[in-house]
């Protein structure tokens, strides 16, 4: 948030409520900023997010914008807001069994229902509130005990919670499915898994925010270019493919390839009835890769063998 719109949320803010209550959200602001080191729970769940927006958008998903620890708002631990649905989602995290709607100006429903009254007159026609929780019966009964005044734009949502992250991947391997589309694995591991929600989590931590999820896992990629697909067009991906290379291996016998997730996938078979096979580490839109067809071409092998310690 620019000075300029900081400015005219603090007018709007005042209008709409008191001082008392802008010098509250600048205090909630700055606790959650000097807060925010270690909070696992909250990193995790914005890497989901993250691999959701991926999967749901794919190239799009660079209109899908990010935002941590949002000034000047009543529930402000993470904003998404969609540019091309014009639609905004305010997450506030509960990684406790405990938690309640609470009653009086310091309960968690009288920040919901701040929230509800500035959106609505911020002009945003589409926003809805999210209380996310770790634990599955608090969610149902928070659910059950939404507040009258906010049940046409709040809801409770269950993510889970465990480590470390290998374990939470293992257990809720379905609730995180999202990872598995952004893998560059045809068929992940909850280990590959793992190391792709480790990568998002980092880079969430590391980044500024606002930034739109497209970048975010660009950022990611940078980071391990080897663990993550590329974001871009299948008909992209097989344009980077030479004539020439393409040539090479048509003549190799019982030799295939393809292209899984924006990376080079073989296979071999071999006379006595064995496959080997694999997948290229660095990427098909990667120098890497460029660099490896200009070898394969060069090599013109005439067998697997002959070409074997290039895949490999």
């Amino acid at each position: 948030m620019d000075n300029s719109s900081d400015a005219s949320e603090q007018v709007l803010i005042l209008e709409l409520f008191d001082e008392t209550t802008l010098a509250y959200l600048r205090r909630k602001h700055t606790g959650g900023r000097s807060g925010a080191k270690g909070a696992r729970y909250e990193d995790v769940f914005a890497a989901v997010k993250l691999a959701e927006a991926a999967c749901a958008k794919g190239i799009d998903c660079r209109h899908v914008v990010f935002q941590t620890q949002v000034p000047l708002r009543f529930v402000d631990d993470l904003l998404i807001y969609d540019e091309l649905d014009a639609r905004q989602s305010y997450f506030q995290l509960k990684n406790s069994p405990t938690v309640t709607w609470g009653n009086g100006v310091d309960g968690l429903s009288s920040d919901f229902v701040g929230q509800a009254i500035l959106s609505k007159a911020d002009c945003h026609s589409s926003f809805e509130l999210v209380l996310v929780v770790s634990d599955s019966a608090a969610a149902q009964r928070l659910t059950a005990t939404i507040p009258d005044q906010l049940r046409d734009v709040t809801r409770v949502e269950w993510f889970p919670w465990d480590e470390p992250l290998t374990l939470l991947c293992e257990r809720w391997e379905s609730e995180l499915s999202a990872l598995a589309w952004l893998s560059k694995q045809a068929e992940p591991t909850f280990h590959d898994l793992a190391e792709v929600l480790g990568i998002l989590c980092g880079t969430w931590a590391l980044h500024g925010s606002p930034a739109t999820a497209h970048d975010l896992i660009d950022a990611a990629r940078r980071l391990s270019p080897t663990l993550i697909r590329p974001l871009v067009a299948e008909e992209d991906v097989l344009r980077t493919l030479r004539d020439d290379f393409k040539a090479t291996l048509a003549i190799i016998e019982n030799f295939s390839y393809s292209i899984v997730k924006g990376f080079f996938a073989w296979e071999a078979r071999h006379p006595n009835g064995t496959v080997t096979a694999g997948v290229l580490s660095h990427d098909c839109l990667s120098e890497n890769f460029q660099a490896f067809q200009t070898r394969v071409v060069k090599l013109a092998p005439l067998t697997f063998e002959s070409m074997e310690d290039e895949l490999l």
